[in-house]
């Protein structure tokens, strides 16, 4: 997969620095070169294809360089800023008629939100001729415009001036939660872990939005639970994206949208038809979290603590 990223606004503030903090001069231009710089460091190291690392005042030179570059996935980093000093948070952008977009604003999103604990404002479609952003429209690549935190807040500049490092990892693994959502899995460096019972349709988001990020070891468990149990299994929710998640109640950091947990409805096999009996076999599985819901027909199964402590995070509806 190759990359192409934009840190936002002109070098060295020349003539553009963009938002400036109104206390410390903290310059947006600064941010988003030291978080693009050192991205593109995380990218190649988890074997990322960087083919563009441009910071420049021209946008149409920009998303030129850009579509010639042959880039997959297209990342302009910016700061926020707002009148209001208490407005606060982490949102990004992709195009509103592109669905990996969307994918990838998610996964982005999901890792700083989680990693630096910011406010979450979500991830937000830009149409073009209403709130249409100009990198978004003029790219071919799959393209996301990152606000990481607002340069006007106090405590979000803190984290601007001093996590900058924090946010480049968190988006390096936005960027490679997205590369498994597109081959199906996500993955470990040997490569994806191909399910032998349970396809990429059960395991995605049910928004809709085509996301897909799956722990391989969750896979590989619930493979042995099938083959356990001796019949077929139907998962009745896996991946979330936040968006989702947010949407059905989940709680915040859920192992659904980590990538951890699965929903199994409870089958209709003599040996295994209530929740208690798929606890019990989830259990001699390995899973480490087991939620038993008798009511509505399903057990919550996740790897939280990668299958080391079977059955320790146990309730009941």
């Amino acid at each position: 997969m190759k990359v192409f990223i934009n840190p936002g606004h002109a070098p060295d503030g020349r003539p553009d620095p963009g938002a400036v903090n109104q206390y410390t001069g903290l310059r947006e231009c600064d941010v988003t070169k030291k978080v693009a710089d050192l991205l593109a460091g995380y990218l190649t190291a988890a074997g990322v294809e960087v083919v563009g690392n441009l910071q420049d005042d021209s946008l149409p030179y920009i998303c030129s360089q850009a579509n010639s570059s042959g880039a997959d996935i297209f990342i302009s980093i910016h700061c926020n800023a707002a009148g209001n000093v208490n407005a606060e948070g982490t949102e990004t952008w992709y195009h509103s008629h592109s669905i990996n977009g969307r994918v990838l604003a998610e996964c982005i999103q999901n890792q700083i939100v989680i990693s630096l604990e910011t406010t979450d404002r979500g991830t937000k479609a830009a149409t073009p001729g209403k709130n249409g952003l100009y990198v978004l429209n003029q790219t071919n690549a799959v393209a996301v415009l990152v606000e990481l935190a607002f340069i006007s807040n106090s405590d979000d500049a803190i984290l601007l001036a001093e996590s900058t490092d924090d946010f480049a990892r968190a988006l390096a693994r936005g960027v490679t939660d997205y590369e498994a959502c597109q081959s199906g899995y996500s993955q470990e460096s040997s490569g994806a872990y191909q399910s032998k019972y349970f396809s990429k349709a059960e395991t995605e988001c049910h928004c809709g939005c085509g996301g897909n990020v799956i722990n391989p070891l969750l896979l590989q468990t619930l493979d042995q639970l099938r083959d356990m149990i001796g019949g077929p299994l139907e998962l009745s929710c896996a991946y979330r994206c936040p968006a989702h998640n947010r949407e059905v109640g989940g709680v915040d950091n859920s192992q659904h949208v980590l990538g951890n947990a699965a929903d199994v409805l409870v089958p209709d096999y003599g040996h295994c038809n209530t929740a208690e009996q798929l606890a019990w076999y989830a259990t001699e599985i390995g899973f480490d979290g087991i939620g038993i819901y008798p009511e509505s027909g399903f057990v919550h199964v996740d790897v939280r603590d990668g299958g080391k402590s079977p059955g320790v995070y146990r309730w009941t509806e």
